[in-house]
């Protein structure tokens, strides 16, 4: 059922490797995960799923998933053990090389399997802004961040020009995972085939360049940017990037890591001009024949060192920040939850007052935009003089808890838990954390033996 003016074009592209291509159509897609470094070690959870994982060649910390059941149930996956992400999407972040402490930009994110990948190699530390244009898909990229328990990260809903203006020259590095036709997607989402037409490609190509564009002001001299998409039409991949470096001389071409190499094909050349010979050395495809998964291309830019700053407006970013001091009442409310919790203050950021409640901001977030969706970690809000806590602070800092609710995957009070019913605990009274396999899943407050459920109706499983 793939069009036909599709598979004329992939005839041109490919030549004889062709037939193999059409004939990876019939089999099964592949599936992969990553883990959640911020929960569990990735031995733990591929020791927890047993056979049902296989480590991938290319990426840390990611692995084929070989079972062809559902995870939706799975406590694991609700604790934030792991995410489930096509392999061949896991290979633009091992392009970006993300080191801990650096300042990363994850520009078009939802629904966050880059950014929890990226967020695993920050490990904490440095700063994840993890943007998204389309307001209810930042939903999803906020509830994903919460539940791999992301402390460094915050989800601004702006479009390019946008965050460019908030964030000039400021990243280390730089993703820009472009909208596109979805070509790669064809075999696991046969619905993008029905979306699928010549004149959308032309239009997702020129989404792409001005996105591009504005992502490359947010580059900081040095700095890497990579530029993705799961499509295989040269206008939205060789010859966005032709276009990006012609309008960039700042930018060049830089090899991708080996481990991506080894599992990729060169670039298509264009033409048999220098800098597309260039392009087709540099970038890569991933195609469903060839590769560890789904369509998939990328290529990776570097910034010219001796390139000029912008100058800042340090007015606009204390403008930006709508953050104060907790009030007394708060102050005191916070503390007494902790202190009830069996929290040691000093394993926590300092909280910061919102309009919509407490949130723990790392250090390293040095702006919080208007446009901002969501920032740090949600610590929740007080009543009656009282913290109601949210369920990101349980999810992100319950290893400090004191009071813990350990429960295994076998345990049957675990399955009420997500149901949303109350549970015996043994506890004292007070907040604690429930955890699985050592991963805080939610919060509960004990009362009398009595755990009341504290998990948000919406994550809540149904039977």
């Amino acid at each position: 059922m793939l069009p036909q003016p599709f598979l004329s074009r992939m005839e041109r592209l490919l030549g004889e490797d062709y037939p193999r291509f059409l004939a990876a159509y019939d089999l099964p897609a592949a599936r992969g995960l990553h883990a959640g470094l911020a929960k569990i070690a990735s031995e733990e959870l591929a020791a927890l799923l047993g056979d049902a994982v296989r480590p991938t060649p290319f990426a840390q910390d990611c692995f084929y998933y070989l079972d062809s059941g559902t995870v939706g149930g799975n406590p694991l996956h609700h604790a934030g053990a792991f995410y489930m992400q096509e392999p061949s999407a896991m290979l633009p972040v091992v392009c970006l090389e993300v080191e801990p402490e650096e300042r990363v930009l994850d520009l078009c994110a939802a629904p966050g399997g880059k950014s929890t990948e990226i967020a695993n190699r920050l490990a904490g530390r440095g700063v994840l802004v993890a943007n998204e244009y389309v307001t209810s898909r930042s939903v999803v990229l906020a509830g994903n961040l919460e539940r791999m328990g992301v402390t460094n990260a915050v989800v601004t809903n702006a479009d390019a020009e946008t965050v460019a203006k908030i964030y000039p020259a400021f990243f280390d590095a730089v993703l820009v995972d472009a909208p596109c036709s979805g070509e790669g997607l064809f075999r696991r989402e046969p619905a993008a085939i029905s979306e699928w037409s010549e004149e959308n490609v032309r239009a997702c190509a020129a989404r792409q360049r001005q996105i591009l564009d504005r992502a490359s002001e947010t580059v900081r001299p040095g700095g890497r940017l990579v530029y993705s998409t799961c499509t295989f039409s040269v206008e939205e991949n060789e010859e966005t990037v032709l276009y990006f470096l012609a309008r960039h001389p700042d930018f060049s071409l830089e090899k991708v890591p080996e481990s991506v190499e080894g599992v990729t094909a060169p670039a298509y050349p264009v033409s048999e001009e220098p800098r597309a010979k260039e392009v087709a050395r540099y970038a890569r495809r991933a195609y469903p024949h060839t590769a560890p998964g789904e369509g998939q291309f990328m290529a990776k830019f570097v910034r010219a060192t001796d390139t000029p700053l912008p100058t800042q407006n340090k007015k606009k970013e204390r403008d930006a920040l709508d953050a104060a001091p907790l009030t007394n009442e708060e102050e005191k409310a916070w503390k007494d939850f902790l202190a009830g919790a069996g929290i040691d203050p000093r394993a926590l950021p300092v909280p910061r007052r919102f309009k919509d409640g407490i949130s723990l901001l790392a250090e390293d977030i040095p702006l919080v935009p208007k446009q901002t969706y969501a920032r740090g970690v949600y610590a929740g809000t007080v009543e009656k003089a009282r913290l109601v806590p949210g369920h990101y602070l349980f999810s992100a800092y319950g290893k400090y808890f004191a009071r813990k609710l350990e429960l295994s995957p076998t345990d049957p009070r675990l399955g009420a838990y997500l149901r949303g019913e109350t549970i015996p605990c043994d506890l004292p009274d007070g907040w604690a954390v429930v955890t699985v396999a050592g991963c805080p899943l939610g919060g509960i407050k004990v009362v009398s033996g009595t755990a009341k459920n504290h998990y948000p109706k919406g994550l809540r499983l149904r039977q």
